[in-house]
């Protein structure tokens, strides 16, 4: 099953990521905003 995972893992880093459009600058605020909007859902 390790080496399964492993293999796994290796096609999802073979997989080409486009980089955050807000650049770095945006990355942490946007990150922090969305996970507090599914936190608020979550509890309401």
């Amino acid at each position: 099953m390790c080496c399964n995972h492993r293999r796994t893992l290796c096609d999802f880093d073979k997989i080409p990521h486009m980089p955050f459009p807000g650049g770095r600058l945006f990355k942490t605020p946007a990150l922090v905003l969305a996970m507090s909007y599914y936190r608020v859902r979550d509890i309401l």
